[in-house]
């Protein structure tokens, strides 16, 4: 029993914690400048009011569990720090498919990575950047499809989706697709 509730709380708080992560995964180039890698040795704290609720939730979850004596205060402890690290890691990935998105468009549209977010920080969507160095905004589009189609199908094949599921991605895909590339970034 308390090893269900062990888990329950865990899965309970990493969904509350990973819930503004979402936001990120619909839109990856909704902070372009993200790109440009910075040398720091600690990530800047997230200032998002879902961030701070999932982590007001988690941590009044864990604290009523504690006091209840569901939980000890070092289990507690170890759900955070796991939550964390998750957290750590989805933020790491979302980076990355960012980087991989402005580098496969800038790779479509033959312009310098630099040279792309310059043009987007400008309030450009990348339809208009594609357009101004004559290259098609639908071959863009098609470039995103594939590349989201290759990632869907490797994940099917080392068995992190299902079947269903990845059909159910691969529908979508053109639809987000045509979302990144005509996006304008708010001034």
């Amino acid at each position: 029993m308390f090893t269900r509730k062990l888990i329950a709380s865990t899965v309970a708080a990493a969904t509350l914690a990973g819930g503004g992560l979402a936001v990120a995964a619909l839109n990856p180039l909704s902070s372009a400048g993200a790109q440009e890698h910075t040398a720091t040795t600690t990530p800047a704290p997230s200032t998002s009011k879902a961030a701070h609720r999932a982590r007001g939730v988690l941590s009044d979850v864990l604290d009523g569990l504690v006091a209840k004596g569901t939980l000890t205060q070092a289990q507690a402890d170890a759900v955070t720090a796991g939550v964390k690290a998750e957290v750590k890691t989805h933020r790491q990935g979302h980076r990355l498919n960012r980087r991989e998105v402005v580098q496969l468009v800038a790779d479509t549209i033959h312009v310098p990575v630099t040279d792309l977010v310059a043009q987007l920080k400008d309030g450009q969507s990348i339809a208009e950047v594609a357009q101004a160095h004559h290259v098609d905004p639908k071959t863009v589009t098609d470039a995103l499809v594939a590349r989201g189609t290759q990632r869907i199908d490797q994940a099917v094949a080392s068995g992190k989706l299902d079947a269903t599921r990845a059909a159910r991605l691969k529908a979508r895909l053109p639809q987000l697709a045509d979302r990144i590339v005509n996006h304008k970034r708010p001034s």
